[in-house]
C-alpha cells in the first residue's frame, strides 16, 4: 500500500484492507507519511507501518510483492513504485519517459484526477458527472469484494479516556448531545467553508435545536477564524465553545469520539469521524460529495443548486456556494442522526 496524503485520503483508503485480507493478500504493509503512520497505528489489518520522507524506501526493495497498490500521485514515489519487484501494479507508476501514468484497471479512479490522460478540465467533468464512491471505484478495479467496510483509527482506552476528559474540560457544565461543529476547510479549499455569519447561524440553529452543546473545532489553519466564529455565535446568543487548534491529531481524534455527532466540511474532521464510528452531517460544496461513501453513519448535505465554484479552490463569498445549504436541512440531518444513534 502506498498512500501518504492528504490524510483524510489516508483514513479513508483503510477502508480496502478488509478486502484485500478476504483476498488473501498478506503480509500487507503500508507507506505513509509521518501524519499517516499516526492514523494506521494499531490497525489489526496491517502488519508493518513505513514511513515516507522522501528518498528510498529500503523496506520495500527486494521484496516479490504480490500486488502493489499505488494510490499516491506523486513523482517520487511513482518512480519509487516502479523500482519494485511487483506481480501485479494497481495504480500509479512513473513509464519509460518518466511521465507519472497508471495502469488500465485503476483509470475508474485516475481518469478523475489530476494526472488523468484525459487532461484537467476533462477530468473535472468526469469527476462531477461520478455517482460511485472512492472505494467502489478502486475495489472494483481491484477486481475485489465491494461489500461495505467502514475506515478504520484504532484509539487505546488511554486516549478515549483522555478525549472524554478534554472534552469535559472544554464543556464542564454541558447538556448531551455534545455536537462537534468544523465549518472551515484550511487554506486550499476556501470554496469548502462556510461563510462566518453563515457558520456563525448554524452554531446557534444545532444548539436550539438539540438543546445540547456545541464544540467549535478545526485545524491549526482555522485558529483565528474560530475565534472570530465563536465571538459571532455567541453575540447571536449561542453559548458555543471553541475547542482550540494546538491538539495533536491523535488527540484531536480522541476528542472527536466523545462526541455525540458532528457537523463538518468534506475536510480531515469528516474522515476522522467517519473512521471512529461518529455520526456526521457533511456538507459539500467544490468536491465531490458522490465519492464518500457513508457507511450509514454520514448524511451529506449539497447546495440546491450547482456550485458555481465547481473543483476550483476559492470561490467570491457572494457565490460561496454551501452557504446556500437551508440552515434547516443541517439541524434536520442532525436530528435524524441523534435520534438513529439513542436507537
Amino acid at each position: 500500500m502506498v498512500k501518504t496524503a492528504a490524510l483524510g485520503d489516508v483514513l479513508r483508503t483503510t477502508a480496502f484492507l478488509p478486502a484485500l485480507r478476504r483476498a488473501g493478500y498478506g503480509p500487507v504493509v503500508w507507506l505513509s507519511s509521518p501524519g499517516g503512520t499516526q492514523l494506521l497505528r494499531g490497525n489489526p489489518h496491517l502488519d508493518r507501518v513505513a514511513v515516507w520522507r522522501g528518498g528510498s524506501a529500503a523496506v520495500l526493495k527486494d521484496v516479490p510483492w504480490s500486488l502493489v497498490l499505488s494510490l499516491e500521485e506523486d513523482t517520487q514515489l511513482a518512480t519509487l513504485v516502479s523500482s519494485l519487484s511487483a506481480k501485479r501494479l494497481f495504480g500509479i507508476f512513473q513509464d519509460g519517459h518518466g511521465e507519472v501514468v497508471y495502469t488500465s484497471d485503476s483509470r475508474g479512479w485516475f481518469d478523475l484526477s489530476l494526472v488523468s490522460r484525459f487532461g484537467r478540465d476533462r477530468a473535472d467533468a468526469l469527476k462531477a458527472l461520478n455517482r460511485k464512491t472512492y472505494p467502489d471505484l478502486v475495489l472494483r478495479g481491484l477486481g475485489l469484494d465491494r461489500a461495505a467496510a467502514a475506515p478504520s483509527l484504532q484509539l487505546e482506552a488511554r486516549e478515549r479516556a483522555a478525549g472524554r476528559a478534554l472534552a469535559k474540560r472544554l464543556l464542564p457544565r454541558a447538556r448531551r448531545p455534545l455536537i462537534g461543529l468544523a465549518t472551515g476547510a484550511g487554506r486550499r479549499w476556501q470554496g469548502k467553508s462556510l461563510g462566518l455569519a453563515r457558520a456563525a447561524e448554524l452554531a446557534a440553529a444545532i444548539e436550539g435545536a438539540t438543546g445540547g452543546a456545541v464544540l467549535v473545532l478545526g485545524g491549526g489553519e482555522e485558529r483565528e477564524r474560530n475565534r472570530e466564529l465563536v465571538a459571532a455565535a455567541r453575540r447571536a446568543g449561542a453559548a458555543v465553545a471553541n475547542a482550540g487548534t494546538r491538539h495533536g491529531l491523535r488527540r484531536y481524534a480522541a476528542l472527536l469520539a466523545a462526541l455525540d455527532a458532528v457537523v463538518t466540511s468534506d475536510s480531515l474532521t469528516l474522515h476522522l469521524a467517519t473512521a471512529l464510528g461518529v455520526p456526521a452531517v457533511a456538507f459539500f460544496g467544490p468536491t465531490s460529495a458522490a465519492e464518500i461513501a457513508t457507511y450509514d453513519r454520514v448524511v451529506k448535505l449539497t447546495p440546491p443548486a450547482a456550485c458555481s465554484c465547481f473543483y476550483q479552490p476559492r470561490c467570491r463569498l457572494a457565490e460561496r456556494c454551501v452557504d446556500t445549504i437551508p440552515v434547516a436541512s443541517f439541524t434536520a440531518a442532525l436530528a435524524s442522526l441523534l435520534a438513529r444513534r439513542a436507537r
